[in-house]
């Protein structure tokens, strides 16, 4: 019974939330999830704020070293062009990382060094 009013007053909560602070609100229950669940970090960003598909491939291409060493850390699946949130934003994107151990994440990140990578946002997410 206990655990049953636990999960009602969660639901609960989420729904005001929603319906308190509508998209930002989402927003804000991802964030809060992913650095308190998961390892995951997802620059949660307006279509405006994207940097274009092409700015992106330049610096993947430019950092091609980088991103290969990103790519031999043992359970990177993926290094793309993406936004993980799942938003349409035609000819935008930011880098993609997706790795399968969590292990993997604190050699990813200390070769990212920073919250972007060269100046492009990143998400990285454990599948």
């Amino acid at each position: 019974m206990k655990k049953v009013l636990f999960y009602l007053f969660i639901i609960i909560g989420i729904t005001v939330a929603i319906i308190m602070f509508g998209e930002e609100g989402i927003e804000n229950l991802r964030r809060g999830w992913d650095s308190l669940v998961t390892t995951n970090e997802i620059a949660y960003l307006s279509c405006e704020e994207m940097p274009t598909v092409d700015e992106v491939k330049r610096v993947m291409e430019d950092y091609s070293r980088e991103i290969s060493q990103i790519n031999s850390v043992p359970g990177v699946v993926e290094v793309t062009i993406g936004d993980w949130t799942g938003k349409e934003c035609p000819g935008k994107g930011k880098l993609l990382i997706t790795y399968e151990v969590k292990d993997s994440w604190q050699y990813i990140k200390q070769i990212l060094d920073g919250s972007t990578f060269h100046d492009i946002p990143y998400d990285l997410v454990m599948i």
